[in-house]
C-alpha cells in the first residue's frame, strides 16, 4: 500500500459565485472555477510543469480503445443507420452490453 500526502486547498471565494479569486503576475486578478483553482495550485504551489483537468477523459478514452472492435462490431444489427454516425446507437443504453455480451465475456 503506497501512502499518499493529502493537501488541502484553500482560497478565497468570490462573493457572488462560486469561483475562486487567484493573484496572478503584476498582481492581476483571476476568477476561476473549482477544477482550474486546483490546476493553479499545482502549477504555482507545487511547482508541475503541467496539470489537466480533464472529468475523466483519459479513462474513458482507454476505455473505447479498449472496446474499439467490440463497440464498432459490423455483427450487430441495426445499430449503424449511415457512414456519418460516430457511434452505435445503443451506446450508453442499457441492451448495449446485453447485445454484445459474447464478445465482452
Amino acid at each position: 500500500l503506497v501512502e499518499h500526502k493529502e493537501i488541502e486547498i484553500t482560497g478565497q471565494q468570490h462573493p457572488t459565485s462560486c469561483l475562486f479569486i487567484t493573484k496572478g503576475p503584476q498582481e492581476s486578478t483571476t476568477l476561476l472555477p473549482v477544477e482550474g483553482y486546483a490546476v493553479h495550485y499545482y502549477t504555482t504551489v507545487e511547482g508541475w510543469p503541467k496539470a489537466v483537468h480533464s472529468e475523466g477523459g483519459t479513462f474513458s478514452t482507454f476505455y473505447v480503445l479498449l472496446m474499439w472492435d467490440i463497440i464498432y462490431s459490423s455483427q450487430i444489427p441495426d445499430v449503424f443507420r449511415g457512414p456519418f454516425q460516430s457511434m452505435p446507437l445503443d451506446f450508453g443504453r442499457e441492451w448495449f452490453y446485453n447485445s454484445r455480451r459474447e464478445q465482452i465475456e
